[in-house]
């Protein structure tokens, strides 16, 4: 994935590739506010962030 490259995204690669994370090693999960700013997620109509 070309994306867990990207300087921006690295700290999530582990998180993008098996939905887990490892905070002790720096790889965790996004605030998913940023994913709804930059579009990658949306709100459902029941106020619950969808994938």
């Amino acid at each position: 994935m070309k994306i867990t490259k990207h300087e921006r995204f690295k700290k999530y690669a582990y998180w993008l590739m098996t939905d887990e994370i490892l905070p002790e090693s720096g790889q965790i999960a996004p605030d998913f506010s940023i994913l709804l700013e930059l579009g990658i997620i949306g709100k459902s109509t029941d106020d619950k962030k969808t994938a």
